[in-house]
């Protein structure tokens, strides 16, 4: 066997205590070759979504309670109800349509009022003087269309109830199918009154009648006055051709 010199003795000792230390010191300090080091992550708490604030209700608009009024307080309570737009008008009218109603906001009621419609059928004869009645012409001049109808002749009339109905009113505004007035004939016009209370009696129905309409605006009706304190409107629908009568 060959021996190592004694010089090289004491570097091969002091080689071979280095690798150890080599080894020691890469496993406490420095990741192995080819790993990754490794990190930890701190992640923020959530924050919940701002929440949308709560819509307030809309205002309720102003009404007035009319449930526990009797017969006298609802009339007083209609006949001063003036219309939303125009102030001057009654917000409750009478067409050939029936009921209309058109309350002040501020002052509409808060349920449904009942009010009578009463209908009546006026029967028509035509006279020239003195009140005798006139045999019907076989021919009669009509006035152009849209042009409003002349009263030609005096007519001779008599009033015959055909029903009373009781109606709601409101709380909303629009109209009232159920009032509107019975279609006319021939020789017969029909009168409606709007009322509260008791019926309406032939001998409170007018006198006297406008029998002449003017079609322009596309009516062929006329309001009517009463004197009886209970009367919120009425209206006159008359024969189409009074004169043939």
């Amino acid at each position: 066997m060959r021996r190592l010199p004694v010089s090289a003795v004491p570097f091969l000792a002091a080689s071979l205590l280095a690798v150890p230390l080599l080894a020691v010191t890469g496993c406490a300090g420095d990741s192995p070759v080819g790993a990754e080091p490794s990190t930890s992550t701190t992640y923020a708490p959530a924050t919940p979504p701002a929440s949308s604030p709560t819509p307030s209700p809309s205002p309720t608009p102003p009404c007035v309670p009319t449930a526990g009024m009797d017969d006298a307080q609802r009339l007083a309570y209609l006949k001063d109800l003036k219309y939303d737009e125009i102030p001057s008008m009654a917000a409750l009218s009478l067409t050939d349509s029936g009921i209309r109603f058109t309350p002040d906001r501020a002052r509409r009621p808060c349920e449904a009022v009942p009010v009578q419609v009463s209908h009546f059928r006026v029967d028509t004869t035509r006279y020239q003087e003195e009140g005798k009645p006139t045999q019907a012409p076989l021919f009669t001049l009509r006035p152009l269309p849209g042009a409003p109808t002349q009263q030609r002749f005096r007519y001779s009339f008599s009033y015959e109830a055909l029903s009373t109905v009781t109606v709601d009113v409101g709380p909303e505004e629009g109209g009232v199918p159920p009032s509107r007035p019975p279609a006319t004939e021939k020789c017969a016009g029909t009168l409606s009154v709007v009322h509260i209370g008791k019926r309406i009696t032939v001998e409170e129905l007018p006198k006297e009648l406008d029998f002449s309409v003017d079609t322009r605006y596309g009516t062929a009706w006329n309001s009517v006055d009463l004197s009886a304190d209970r009367v919120l409107d009425a209206v006159f629908l008359p024969p189409p051709i009074p004169d043939l009568c």
